[in-house]
């Protein structure tokens, strides 16, 4: 809708809750409340690695990113590759001024799930976007574990429905 835009920068000085100054971090931008934020795995907390190829849904409150930190979900993310995320913001207010991002819920695009657990993909995921209603997002990945067929050793597209869970090769 224009009123958001998403970006990564290394830059200290976008907001002052970034403390981390080595790492590539997720700002969204809101045009109409001349606002920014920065995109943490909890509150309080900086991703302890570059998180970088955002990408927004028509309304603005879902992201999809590209990120190398594992700690954007805690438990899950082993494969010390880059892997696609999605967040669904919800904007707070109170929490924007000072730059700490109001709510969100982070969920791992690229994942397996065997055995009822949740696990990372067995190589890299990356080029995230997400679909304008932001339920669906696509995404490249060089993982052979999303589905039983995937043979041909390269990169596939594959697309997440964030509803229910389900993947598809494309």
């Amino acid at each position: 809708n224009g009123q958001f835009v998403a970006y990564s920068s290394r830059a200290q000085n976008i907001v002052i809750s970034d403390t981390d100054p080595y790492t590539e971090d997720i700002f969204v931008y809101d045009v109409i409340n001349d606002l920014t934020v920065q995109l943490t795995p909890y509150p309080g907390g900086q991703a302890n690695d570059d998180s970088f190829d955002p990408d927004l849904s028509g309304n603005g409150e879902e992201i999809a990113f590209t990120s190398y930190a594992d700690n954007w979900m805690f438990n899950v993310d082993y494969n010390q590759q880059t892997d696609v995320y999605a967040t669904i913001y919800y904007e707070n207010p109170e929490e924007m001024a000072d730059g700490q991002g109001g709510n969100s819920y982070v969920y791992l695009v690229s994942h397996v799930i065997d055995d009822g657990y949740m696990f990372s993909a067995d190589n890299a995921s990356y080029e995230p976007a997400v679909s304008l209603n932001g339920r669906y997002v696509a995404f490249t990945s060089l993982a052979t574990n999303f589905i039983f067929t995937d043979t041909n050793n390269t990169s596939d597209i594959y697309v997440r429905d964030l509803h229910t869970g389900a993947i598809e090769r494309v």
